[in-house]
Parts: structure tokens; C-alpha cells; sequence
């Protein structure tokens, strides 16, 4: 379902990449009237963004290791705090598996 609906806090807009990754775009204005525009996924897709449940996700969450902001439409994750925590994830994933030292 493509295209711009307002919402409570802003306007949302839904995108979509040539690759298949899909989202909302919000845009707001800052109390001094700045237009601010933020990259958001729904939990299904933070979730198949990184190979994970959504059931995981709510864990993540809930464990204060992803933010989100709770929206009418459910919770929302910023687009930069999925890719950074997928870093960091891949990170530790590499640190374990280097072969012990000595």
C-alpha cells in the first residue's frame, strides 16, 4: 500500500527501495519550525531487515537494546538505529568467531 497519509505526529509517507526494503517517512516540524524528515520501519520489518522474529524485536525493545517510538500505527524503529544495531550485531559476531589468540 503505497502513498501519504497524515498522522498524529506528522505526515507519513511509505517508500520503497529497487531492492524490496520498504518503510515510512515521517516529516515534522520542530517546535522553532524546522522540517525534520526520519526513515522508519514497522516492527515486521525491522524484523525481516534483520533476519529475526518479531517476537525478538518486542525483546530488543523491551530490553532497551532498540529504541522505537510508539505511534498510532504501532511501534516504529528508526531506519539509522536498525543498520547501527545490525553492526554492532555483526560485529560481535565476528569478534566470536576470530580464533583465540596464543
Amino acid at each position: 500500500m503505497a502513498g501519504t497519509f497524515l498522522g498524529t505526529f506528522g505526515v507519513y509517507t511509505r517508500w520503497t527501495t529497487a531492492a524490496g526494503s520498504s518503510g515510512l517517512s515521517s516529516v515534522y516540524l520542530t517546535p522553532d519550525y524546522q522540517c525534520v524528515q526520519t526513515k522508519k520501519l514497522t516492527s515486521g520489518q525491522t524484523a525481516r531487515r534483520l533476519g529475526i522474529s518479531t517476537q525478538r524485536i518486542h525483546q530488543l525493545a523491551a530490553a532497551g537494546q532498540l529504541a522505537f517510538e510508539e505511534t498510532p500505527l504501532g511501534r516504529l524503529f528508526l531506519l539509522e538505529d536498525v543498520d547501527q544495531y545490525q553492526r554492532l550485531r555483526l560485529a560481535r559476531l565476528r569478534q566470536r568467531m576470530q580464533p583465540p589468540v596464543g
